[in-house]
């Protein structure tokens, strides 16, 4: 089966486009993606702020392309929160399960059950909070679910006496805007769900790709980048992204063997295509684009790991470091710190005082 990042298709064209680029690399396989932005043929990409959201169209295309589940735990979910069930509705025709909200915390948090290759995938998503600090979650009646490591392992446990043959999947949203190297934070989190059991750990939400590598024998990936959010549409024809989120990841796993190939893709905006420049196993013992490229941080303990970021991240000005998801004191501080620096950020960019998106 296929993982890929974001899919944001605002009118029928860009749905057609979408699954021409995609048909002939996925064929047989079966498709996960993180749904970026709920469904609406009424809605226009004039809104001066980064309003997303997909048309009916890219469901349809969806099932042609055999796509078993979305994700939905995103920071645009809660745009548009009254399309909800007809979003809902849709996928649900079209046999396309779905994790990361619901009409309450608990229905959130439930994961995707479905199968491929003959084996029971179950899948839970989760978004970082701060990224909804600009909606309220709950919204009407429409929950996101954020990472709460409390509610994320005991439901992941709980599911795995009940599910002891089902192969366990988390797909995460987090991470800043363009930063390409993974929080300390998601480090940890991710080799703690595989000391629990999960099979596979998956992120996106960045843009770019943040690398990735082996623990205990079982992959991680931590950001695959864009995978279709059309430059030059959303926000009155304003949205795109810096040269380097042109490089996009697909990630194709085997759920029986637990292998990883990796798909590495290029983004031309000028005509919205998508070219497969290299593909490599992902290989335990570190070789390969991913690790020479994107992962040069594979070999550090946690405690070198949280140096080599300060050193070496890309967002630095007044940013603070994220070492964990627990509920401290400090942590809840540093959420404030990047609350503020967002809705700033965000203010001078409505009024074209910088680009949404550096």
């Amino acid at each position: 089966m296929i993982f890929i990042g974001d899919v944001a298709s605002p009118e029928k064209q860009y749905s057609a486009i979408f699954y021409e680029q995609v048909k002939n690399f996925v064929k047989d396989e079966d498709l996960v993606l993180n749904l970026e932005g709920l469904v609406s043929d009424d809605l226009s990409t004039d809104s001066p702020t980064p309003i997303l959201f997909n048309h009916s169209s890219i469901i349809e295309y969806l099932k042609r392309l055999n796509c078993k589940s979305v994700t939905l735990a995103n920071n645009h979910t809660l745009d548009q929160p009254s399309l909800f069930n007809n979003t809902i509705k849709s996928l649900k025709l079209n046999e396309i399960s779905y994790c990361g909200a619901g009409h309450t915390i608990e229905e959130a948090n439930q994961p995707s059950i479905f199968y491929s290759q003959g084996e029971k995938i179950i899948m839970f998503n989760q978004c970082w909070s701060v990224m909804l600090q600009h909606q309220k979650n709950p919204s009407e009646g429409l929950h996101v679910a954020t990472i709460n490591k409390n509610i994320l392992f005991n439901t992941i446990k709980s599911c795995m006496q009940m599910h002891p043959d089902a192969k366990f999947v988390v797909y995460f949203h987090w991470n800043f805007d363009l930063e390409k190297l993974p929080f300390p934070a998601d480090r940890q989190i991710s080799k703690e769900l595989i000391d629990v059991g999960v099979d596979l750990v998956i992120g996106c939400h960045s843009h770019c790709i943040q690398g990735a590598e082996y623990y205990k024998g079982k992959p991680i990936i931590y950001g695959v980048g864009n995978f279709f959010i059309p430059w030059h549409t959303y926000i009155n024809g304003h949205i795109s992204f810096p040269e380097f989120t042109k490089k996009e990841l697909a990630v194709e796993w085997n759920p029986k063997t637990n292998d990883v190939k990796l798909h590495f893709f290029n983004y031309k905006p000028e005509n919205h295509s998508l070219k497969l420049y290299h593909s490599e196993v992902f290989d335990k013992n570190k070789s390969g684009l991913i690790y020479s490229e994107f992962s040069n941080y594979q070999e550090l303990s946690n405690h070198d790991y949280i140096k080599y970021f300060k050193k070496n991240r890309r967002k630095k000005h007044l940013v603070p470091v994220f070492l964990n998801y627990e509920k401290t004191v400090i942590n809840f501080f540093k959420n404030k710190l990047i609350i503020y620096r967002i809705r700033t950020l965000r203010f001078l960019a409505k009024y074209k005082l910088r680009g949404w998106n550096n």
